[in-house]
């Protein structure tokens, strides 16, 4: 069992559902209100998430027990509120500062959290609170920080399967969230899906974004036809029968949501633009056969 412990943080959910994807296990959640020492003593979890948002009058009694009992013996990761609550209970200084949430941020690839992860990416932060970095004791290792601020973005500590990490793994720009998760629930292999299975989620996703392309390649192409009639009607120049702009704005869609898919942007934007150019050819004789 996956346990996560959250306190109605909107955000947890969407994070729960990339969790899903990946666990071959059950998911359950409870409030932090809920938790108890001898309630998750009952439920045996594999691996704890603590996933909230943070207050200053959080009361982390319980959490403190928890870390006490399992930090040692199970793989426990903490997210936005978490993160601090890990933090705090090794030692670690929280601080509140006002840097921007959508971070450039630079991890440790040969950490076992950033496996498989590109060297920097772009993540938004659940509140803007920090790990004092000139606090920062020697049992927890910092393994992610923010380029521009040099803030501490990710910890781990240094003997346990502890981690912690400030931003949300499913708020990441280029659709690596599901890398993460997979590595933290690998820690307990039992509990993740093996990567083929994993391919099959990806996979899933990059289908339905590859149907979202088409659509919006077949209403380009549904609506020029229209167009290309209208234009003859009205002598209209072969420049407006091309439009241009119209073009690149479906193109520049495309290469986004390639980008995303982490499928080569250029190769995907030459492929859709060669159909794109061939339907207009074709339009384009016709074009001048009805100016005649």
């Amino acid at each position: 069992m996956i346990l996560i412990i959250t306190n109605n943080d909107e955000r947890t959910n969407s994070f729960v559902e990339c969790i899903k994807k990946v666990a071959k296990t059950e998911v359950k959640i409870i409030q932090d209100k809920e938790v108890s020492i001898e309630k998750i003593s009952k439920l045996q979890p594999d691996s704890i998430i603590i996933s909230l948002k943070y207050k200053k009058d959080l009361e982390t009694g319980s959490f403190k027990e928890i870390l006490e009992k399992y930090k040692s013996v199970i793989p426990i990761l903490g997210v936005a509120g978490g993160y601090a609550i890990i933090a705090e209970y090794f030692g670690c200084e929280i601080v509140e500062l006002n840097n921007n949430n959508d971070a450039l941020i630079t991890c440790d690839t040969n950490e076992e959290l950033f496996k498989d992860f590109p060297l920097s990416f772009n993540a938004m932060g659940g509140q803007s609170i920090y790990i004092n970095k000139d606090k920062l004791v020697d049992q927890v290792i910092s393994i992610a920080f923010s380029e521009e601020s040099a803030q501490i973005e990710a910890i781990k500590h240094r003997n346990y399967p502890v981690y912690g990490v400030r931003f949300y793994p499913d708020f990441i720009n280029n659709n690596d969230d599901l890398i993460i998760i997979r590595n933290f629930l690998s820690i307990n292999d039992k509990i993740c899906l093996d990567d083929s299975e994993i391919i099959k989620v990806k996979m899933g996703q990059i289908r339905k974004n590859i149907d979202e392309i088409d659509r919006k390649i077949v209403r380009l192409l549904s609506k020029r036809n229209a167009n290309v009639k209208e234009a003859s009607k009205y002598k209209k120049t072969s420049s407006d029968v091309v439009a241009e702009d119209r073009i690149k704005d479906v193109l520049q869609k495309v290469r986004t949501i390639a980008s995303a898919e982490e499928i080569d942007p250029d190769l995907v934007v030459r492929i859709y633009e060669f159909i794109i150019r061939s339907f207009i050819a074709y339009e384009m004789s016709e074009f001048e056969k009805n100016k005649k």
